[in-house]
């Protein structure tokens, strides 16, 4: 007989609706169970594409020895991470505070009122067992012992949400910006790239903090380390060679080993990085992979209503990473005379061998036409292959990424479709990720929007937007990004401070509500809605915006001075305040091909917005001149003289900024 957990909308809920186990999904009914009964709620965190998720659940939750222990002392909850990141951080916070560490599956003991006192990662069947009884018989016989580690568990995890909006005292941002790098210089593996050591993750908040301040420093080293780290993960077995995409993160240093499965928060994050760091740097190579890891996405996460599933699995056929290896023989039988040449670029040896006689490909150089073609063999041979499962949970934050994705390959690369993709998708995210009522929804899945937004949807969403205007300089686009902004500071009002929430208010034995101050795989929601604030006040003459961008900021300068490299999210935007930027307004008849000119060029950090007729932009409409066409460049609120000619108002935005000054 199925548990509670039949009916969910969530893959990885539904991977466990058959266990032995009486598992509630994370809701009222559970609490008030655990309330009445008096009994400790068991909470099981993880998501679908989780390796050691589906271990636990093998060798553990199908156990019926050992469900009947869960079934009789506990009242047991299964959360998907990805539909309530509210309630894993909460919960990951106290696991991290007990234990020093974290991660999936999450498993965590707790009082029915919510209140967590003692949890752990992955347990094996038989520690586990031996857990669940000693849990039950202090929770039974030594309650306040239990009492007094959740109140001492729970005042931490309040002092680790709130050390952040104290304000600090005053710094230099661009001095603390310069730190914040050299902090991260430290921890630099001058060998393989990336950072030192072994788990090795992408994380591209990192490297796109790195390339903004290396190219506004016009620091060479820094962006020879870049360069480094970008070319050795899509070299390395990190990237999906045949299929394109990257892998969640590398188990050794040499980016040789992945964890096979693929997210869309990755995957979208790591196109928007390679296709900026391409444009900036004029290394071309860098779109190879960035575009290849698009063609997956489209070809594998794509739905048919233009939005993108969650992630694929990294087990098929019951092994991890079984789809994307390679036995010597399989190479040899689907590519023929031309294995040698194949074998000779891939290393097919101990370069690229990883265990049982297979292979995680590893690149030695990038791939040429004829090498592209060889892999394309590789990948419909595959395509033959038992695949992994697909979570097509369609998450509204990791959609705005993609859309951010597609905007930085689209101009980029000038492919007009990736663009026209965009807008799909926009629209999709706009109109359709809605509840009854209007408000903003954190998941969509078989035409059913569900699950409130959470701020990461509302500042990503509203960040992907400005970029779609940046790339189409499509003005309602801009003015949606507005919307959802301040949408999101009523919703989300912070602590006496000028942060944000990460959570509505309702968020039922919660004892905290989350601040998320600091990044994690993706950057920090309360950095990317202070960055959407400060361009949107630039670019609508908004200054309660702008100078609220700047005090969400000035809050956190203790934060990213105690820990820098968790906080390059909020790097970035105080790179935005400390080195200005730009703002260019064209207003006339012309102002749409004036646009083109200068968005072709791609300019660096510099934001565009144009009025043929009818902007609602101010800048733009104190500036009309009736049959002119004329651009003003701005820093900050300080604009210049209007120029008239397109080609002075290329060579001012590609002069170099020495030169831009002594204009």
């Amino acid at each position: 007989m199925p548990n509670f957990l039949a009916g969910s909308a969530s893959p990885y809920l539904l991977q466990h609706q058959h266990n032995p186990v009486e598992w509630h999904p994370w809701g009222d009914a559970a609490l008030d169970r655990a309330a009445v009964e008096d009994k400790p709620l068991l909470i099981s965190i993880g998501y679908s594409s989780c390796h050691w998720c589906h271990v636990m659940e093998r060798e553990t939750f199908t156990d019926e020895a050992i469900a009947a222990v869960m079934n009789a002392h506990f009242v047991c909850i299964k959360v998907d991470r990805e539909e309530r990141p509210d309630v894993d951080h909460v919960f990951m916070t106290a696991v991290q505070l007990m234990n020093g560490n974290g991660g999936w599956p999450l498993n965590v003991f707790a009082l029915p009122d919510g209140r967590p006192f003692y949890g752990g990662t992955y347990f094996r069947p038989g520690p586990w067992l031996s857990l669940l009884e000693n849990i039950a018989a202090v929770y039974r016989d030594n309650r306040r012992l239990v009492l007094q580690q959740a109140e001492q568990l729970a005042e931490g995890i309040q002092r680790n949400e709130l050390f952040a909006v104290a304000p600090g005292p005053e710094a230099s941002g661009e001095t603390l910006a310069d730190s914040m790098a050299q902090a991260l210089r430290r921890q630099w593996d001058p060998v393989h790239g990336g950072t030192r050591g072994a788990p090795k993750f992408p994380l591209p908040v990192v490297w796109s903090f790195l390339l903004k301040h290396a190219w506004l420093r016009q620091d060479a080293s820094g962006l020879a380390h870049l360069g480094l780290t970008l070319r050795s993960m899509a070299r390395g077995g990190l990237f999906d060679h045949v299929g394109g995409g990257f892998a969640r993160y590398s188990v050794d240093e040499a980016w040789h080993v992945p964890h096979f499965e693929k997210m869309l928060y990755d995957n979208a994050q790591l196109v928007s990085l390679y296709s900026v760091a391409a444009a900036l740097t004029g290394e071309a190579a860098l779109l190879i992979p960035a575009l290849r890891s698009l063609e997956f996405l489209q070809r594998e996460l794509r739905q048919a209503g233009g939005a993108y599933s969650g992630s694929l699995d990294a087990d098929s056929e019951g092994e991890e990473g079984r789809y994307y290896v390679w036995t010597r023989e399989e190479l040899k039988e689907v590519l023929g005379q031309d294995f040698e040449t194949f074998s000779t670029a891939y290393g097919i040896g101990q370069h690229s061998l990883w265990e049982g006689g297979r292979h995680v490909l590893r690149s030695l150089s990038d791939p040429d036409q004829g090498m592209l073609l060889l892999l394309e063999r590789l990948r419909v041979a595959r395509s033959l292959r038992p695949a992994p499962a697909c979570d097509d949970k369609v998450i509204c934050s990791w959609n705005a990424l993609m859309l951010s994705a597609l905007c930085h390959a689209g101009r980029a690369s000038g492919r007009d479709g990736l663009l026209e993709e965009a807008r799909g998708l926009a629209r999709f995210l706009v109109d359709r990720m809605r509840l009854p009522g209007g408000r903003l929804s954190h998941v969509w899945k078989e035409g059913k929007a569900y699950q409130e937004a959470f701020l990461e949807d509302y500042a990503l969403l509203a960040a992907a937007l400005v970029d779609l205007h940046q790339a189409t300089l499509e003005e309602p686009w801009l003015l949606q990004a507005l919307h959802l902004a301040e949408e999101a500071l009523g919703r989300f009002g912070g602590p006496g401070s000028d942060l944000l929430w990460f959570a509505p208010a309702d968020s039922r034995a919660l004892l905290s509500r989350t601040l998320e101050t600091h990044d994690t795989v993706m950057p920090s929601s309360n950095a990317v809605m202070a960055g959407v604030l400060l361009k949107l006040g630039l670019l609508l003459e908004r200054h309660d915006l702008s100078d609220r961008a700047a005090r969400m900021t000035a809050a956190m300068h203790p934060a990213m001075k105690q820990w820098p490299t968790g906080h390059l999210g909020w790097g970035l935007v105080l790179l935005d305040l400390s080195v200005p930027l730009g703002t260019l307004f064209i207003t006339g008849p012309q102002a749409a091909a004036w646009g083109e000119k200068v968005k072709a060029l791609n300019p660096p950090f510099l934001m565009v917005a144009i009025d043929s007729g009818g902007s609602m932009i101010p800048h733009l409409q104190s500036r009309r001149v009736p049959g002119n066409t004329q651009a003003f460049l701005c820093t900050a609120y300080s604009c210049s003289p209007p120029l008239h000619h397109p080609e002075e108002v290329i060579r001012r935005i590609t002069a170099s900024p020495k030169d831009q000054d002594q204009a």
